[in-house]
């Protein structure tokens, strides 16, 4: 063989192998990406899925597809939600995860994760889930939500709009059900937590249903639709006797609570009271912290934190104020002065906008890479509740994100003194 024609066979190998490697190299691309492309779809089907389940917070991030229905809070839905999401969880381990490039592979563990989260709940689904309204959470606390999220721009957004209030009276129907069952299984909340919710529901029981906090598109916003004036008629008309059934669902709501519930509330404050309390907590704990830490670890760990932080403290009220007897005494002295005092609902209101876009937007740079463009905005809560909530806003930006504050008592809120704290 002379040295050309090896030269050659060399040339015409290494070309062979490296056409070889490129195929295979192709091909492991293709598998690949059809695998990361078959986990994309299948999480955008359990997003979809989520999103029919929770109808109201896919209206709050702008997804208005399904503002026609409202969430199904039967018991029995409880069982079919389990094996939907097992369904998914098979699906997903169909999936060859050591297919998919490394930074996916965390997506997959994280969406079995979530996916698991549903299948360990579904153990306790007569516990927490049984009592779906408080003071502090349910449709009474922020009833001008709805309003806020929901588009009025068409005759079929009104339509949407009509069917949600035909539907909330079986959904309440629905609560009142899962609240006997909790008086029977004697899985009640604690006196405490239910017992401010009449009088929220009080609120929004009118005599006429043109009075009602939901009338409210029907005065204005209907009259702006491009249709006759029949049309609009018929939409107000229609909204009046949907929002008159949804009145007397509340008012029936109301009654029990006030006669059946609140009269068998649990005697313990902790949720220990329950059959298999215990457990529960130990698993509430678990989704909270993802972490197997037992009660008592997390209490030793928040007392080594209360330890450190009272040392914290000690230092500046000495450095600052020359005080070392008591925190207890501290605080009242701060709370005394009168500039971290609030006089008016206005003066509260501007406090919480200065803090937010004066002083911690300017900071979230030190602390996050990528910041959305998205707007937050502060408005007062028009009923009592918690002292803040803040509601999600659209992902397109076409509506803020809502900041809420309760101002109904804005001398005995100390925005100023817990920001120095």
């Amino acid at each position: 063989m002379t040295r050309m024609n090896f030269d050659k066979i060399v040339f015409f190998s290494v070309v062979i192998i490296m056409w070889v490697l490129a195929v295979l190299g192709l091909i492991a691309y293709t598998v690949n990406g059809d695998t990361a492309l078959e986990l994309k779809e299948l999480q955008e089907e359990f997003f979809q899925w989520k999103l029919k389940e929770s109808p109201l917070f896919a209206t709050t991030i702008g997804e208005y597809k399904y503002d026609d229905i409202v969430q199904d809070l039967s018991l029995a839905h409880l069982d079919q939600r389990k094996v939907i999401v097992d369904g998914f969880i098979e699906k997903l381990k169909r999936i060859d995860r050591t297919l998919l490039p490394r930074k996916t592979r965390y997506s997959y563990d994280i969406f079995l994760d979530t996916l698991q989260t549903f299948v360990d709940g579904y153990k306790w689904k007569y516990h927490g889930n049984l009592n779906p309204m408080s003071s502090l959470e349910g449709f009474q606390t922020d009833p001008s939500l709805i309003l806020k999220i929901s588009p009025f721009n068409t005759k079929g957004d009104f339509e949407n709009f009509i069917s949600r209030l035909l539907l909330y009276p079986k959904q309440i129907d629905q609560v009142i059900i899962r609240f006997s069952e909790a008086i029977t299984l004697k899985n009640t909340l604690h006196n405490v937590s239910i017992i401010a919710v009449p009088d929220q529901l009080a609120k929004l029981i009118v005599d006429d249903p043109k009075k009602s906090i939901y009338f409210a598109p029907f005065k204005d916003q209907v009259h702006k639709l491009d249709v006759k004036n029949a049309t609009q008629d018929e939409l107000i008309k229609r909204g009046a006797e949907a929002i008159k059934l949804y009145i007397e669902s509340i008012s029936k709501l109301k009654k029990f609570l006030e006669t059946k519930y609140i009269p068998n509330t649990r005697q313990s404050y902790g949720v220990d009271g329950w059959r298999d309390g215990q457990d529960y907590y130990k698993a509430c704990l678990k989704w909270h912290l993802t972490t197997d830490m037992t009660p008592r670890e997390v209490h030793q760990k928040g007392l080594e934190e209360v330890k450190r932080i009272k040392e914290e403290m000690f230092k500046i009220m000495k450095e600052k104020e020359g005080i070392t007897d008591s925190i207890a005494g501290f605080s009242k002295i701060l709370m005394n002065r009168p500039s971290l005092k609030f006089n008016t609902a206005d003066e509260l209101l501007a406090e919480y906008n200065k803090l937010i876009h004066d002083v911690i937007y300017p900071k979230l740079p030190e602390y996050f890479k990528d910041i959305p463009d998205y707007k937050v905005i502060v408005e007062p809560e028009k009923y009592d509740g918690p002292a803040g909530q803040y509601f999600i806003g659209t992902e397109d930006g076409s509506r803020p994100g809502i900041f809420q504050v309760n101002l109904l008592r804005p001398n005995e809120t100390y925005v100023r003194f817990f920001t120095i704290i």
